[in-house]
């Protein structure tokens, strides 16, 4: 008898061992990857809920829209950006695969096309190290003045790092846009993971982004310099590239969802009848900002603004207009969280006043 109790213990053990993953360079994205992801309403969730051996459902994630993330191979690119990221005599900045961005919103007033982003995978790291954008219809290249460690591997329960990166550029008839940040991240928690996507052996990590952009435009002889917080949680499974599962959050409030899912084929929800994007104009704003939704909401909105510390500042009920102006002549220079609600429908964007 005490031989089967023995047996049951070392499989019971085995078996947590199994679920214990560790990733390596091969369960990343590579070139000609491509994923589908849906998107889904901002919730309230309990960031403190992990662990060992943990098990985390999110089976009741509502997709509100689809988009498709393509790594594309390095060779296919611009001339110009091969000479930066592929060039076979400067190996430690050889890219290994681009992913496709699109539009580039770094900051308000400041749209740069075709982004793409170019990466470095390793058996001991993957790492960022710079991006491609189009302006004018012009490719240019920004390669990082320090590189930004995503992972180390091999990557398991317990680990953790951090690191530096810098870049700037100055673009042509606009000004000049820099940014300088840390990103450190720690894997806080190994289990089950489940989703509309299926249920994955995988492990949670806790990301801290802190970086601040400086912009100057030279329209308006305006300069600013924006710190940012993000505190963003991703899960990660064996061979499947990307993170299963990405929540970000800033000031403690979820502002992305981002989840592998399978195609959806018919309308994605009800709720696609309410708004799912909005733009703020004029960025930087003085005496007054308009909020322009997406399209004609069928309830009324709620706009609330916070400051850096979190602080919400402005909070106010509007009829179901598509555009909504707000005073802002009271609120000091600086960067603010302009949050919108409708219904279930939540998001942040920033705004700056000056």
């Amino acid at each position: 008898m005490k031989k089967i109790y023995l047996l049951i213990i070392l499989l019971v053990s085995f078996a947590n061992l199994n679920a214990q993953i560790v990733l390596h360079m091969d369960d990343m994205p590579a070139e000609n990857d491509d994923y589908l992801v849906s998107n889904a309403l901002s919730f309230t969730f309990n960031s403190e809920d992990t662990g060992e051996d943990h098990s985390w459902d999110f089976t009741d994630l509502n997709s509100l829209s689809q988009d498709t993330i393509l790594f594309g191979d390095v060779s296919d690119a611009p001339f110009i950006y091969q000479f930066i990221f592929n060039n076979p005599f400067d190996p430690a900045n050889q890219a290994t695969e681009m992913q496709n961005m699109g539009e580039f919103n770094l900051i308000p007033n400041i749209s740069l096309e075709d982004m793409q982003l170019f990466t470095k995978t390793s058996s001991s790291k993957l790492e960022e190290l710079g991006i491609g954008v189009t302006f004018n219809g012009l490719p240019a290249p920004i390669q990082y003045a320090n590189k930004k460690t995503v992972y180390e591997f091999p990557l398991a329960y317990g680990d953790s790092t951090g690191d530096n990166y810098d870049f700037n550029i100055a673009v042509p008839g606009l000004g000049y846009v820099g940014e300088v940040g840390t990103r450190s991240y720690e894997v806080d928690g190994w289990g089950s993971l489940t989703t509309s996507f299926g249920t994955f052996d995988a492990l949670r990590l806790r990301v801290e982004h802190s970086f601040v952009d400086t912009i100057y435009m030279d329209s308006t002889e305006f300069g600013i310099s924006i710190p940012r917080n993000l505190v963003i949680y991703e899960w990660l499974s064996e061979n499947t590239g990307i993170p299963l599962l990405k929540i970000t959050t800033e000031f403690g409030v979820v502002t992305s969802i981002v989840y592998q899912d399978n195609l959806i084929l018919t309308g994605v929800t009800e709720l696609e009848k309410e708004i799912q994007s909005f733009n703020l104009y004029p960025q930087p704003a003085s005496d007054y900002v308009m909020i322009d939704l997406d399209r004609s909401p069928s309830k009324e909105i709620t706009i609330a603004i916070y400051d850096l510390s979190g602080k919400r500042v402005y909070s106010d009920r509007f009829p179901a207009n598509k555009k909504t102006r707000i005073a802002t002549s009271a609120l000091t220079p600086g960067l603010y969280m302009l949050e919108v609600k409708v219904d279930q429908f939540s998001k942040v964007e920033k705004l700056i006043i000056r």
